[in-house]
């Protein structure tokens, strides 16, 4: 009974897809403090991704710079390669201090994302403002959400059985070994009473 139990838990294990949790990655780009002006764009390839990834789930762009005054004077926001926008980046004269934007990107932007051959996000960065304004950028980075691909096992391997002797050869077996132990006692009858004679 435990056998035929132990064969259909694996035979339901294997019957369906295995579905995966969600996975993530981190994807990271430096810029040792490089001075922007006026407009710059990064990317990323995310085609890695594509080949792993059901759907992405969610996506969060951080940015790490410093020199945006965020005044009248210099504004800076960030935008898609096909224009949808991801926010307005803070203000970061304070001391000249480095300061990360997090921004989560909305639904649009990761259909914007996987609706590409292959998928990438490109992320604009513009002052709107008259004249010329600069900004310093550290570091971007994507930490993406996705589920993978389920896997689905189709060939299911034979389960072993054990091998049981079928009953005509049991019989032979039993009647052989019977036949064996009556020939040899009636041998030792005999040299008893050969013996036994001799005397």
């Amino acid at each position: 009974m435990r056998k035929t139990a132990w064969v259909a838990s694996i035979l339901v294990l294997f019957a369906f897809p295995i579905v995966l949790h969600a996975d993530s990655i981190t994807m990271v780009q430096t810029f040792d403090d490089m001075t922007i002006q006026d407009h710059y764009s990064l990317s990323f390839d995310l085609s890695s991704i594509a080949a792993l990834a059901q759907s992405l789930d969610t996506i969060t762009l951080s940015l790490t710079y410093n020199g945006n005054s965020d005044n009248s004077g210099e504004k800076w926001f960030s935008t898609t390669g096909g224009g949808s926008a991801i926010a307005k980046l803070s203000a970061s004269t304070h001391a000249n201090e480095f300061v990360t934007d997090i921004w989560s990107l909305s639904p649009s932007i990761l259909a914007e994302i996987t609706g590409q051959d292959p998928w990438l996000l490109t992320v604009k960065l513009d002052d709107t403002t008259s004249g010329t304004d600069k900004i310093k950028i550290r570091d971007a980075q994507l930490d993406i959400c996705y589920t993978p691909i389920p896997i689905e096992i189709t060939d299911v391997p034979p389960v072993p059985q054990a091998k049981v002797p079928e009953p005509a050869a049991a019989v032979l077996l039993v009647s052989g070994a019977l036949g064996m132990g009556l020939i040899s006692r009636r041998k030792n009858r005999m040299k008893k009473k050969a013996s036994t004679e001799s005397l």
